[in-house]
């Protein structure tokens, strides 16, 4: 058996995530905040839920450099919804972090795929 170690991916400075983090912990709209760290992939992810369902990710892809997802449910339809779900799910996206994305339960996600996954082809 060949084992590879990995070295981590070079992430974004601490400063920066303290801004971030100091952002959601003041902000009186933010119910909830995770802050999740992938050293291999060298990413860094805030996901933040608003007491009116709205769901942020905020990615740090490297310094300086950031991806920003917001996903108002109040804006959509179920249907539409459903279709959010589907087509992240065809991008890539483990049920997880479509749940993640869209503020929604990881069951609701399987659920929705396995009911349409004929529309992912």
């Amino acid at each position: 058996m060949i084992r590879r170690s990995r070295s981590p991916v070079p992430m974004t400075s601490a400063p920066e995530v303290a801004a971030i983090v100091g952002a959601m912990h003041g902000d009186p709209s933010v119910l909830q905040f995770e802050l999740r760290v992938n050293k291999s992939k060298g990413l860094i992810r805030c996901v933040a839920r608003g007491s009116d369902g709205r769901t942020t990710i905020r990615t740090l892809l490297g310094p300086g450099l950031q991806e920003l997802t917001q996903y108002d449910p109040s804006e959509v339809s179920t249907f539409q919804r459903d279709q959010n779900i589907l087509m992240l799910l065809k991008r890539g996206l483990t049920q997880t972090e479509v749940a993640d994305t869209l503020g929604v339960s990881q069951s609701l996600v399987s659920k929705v795929y396995r009911s349409r996954r004929y529309n992912l082809c």
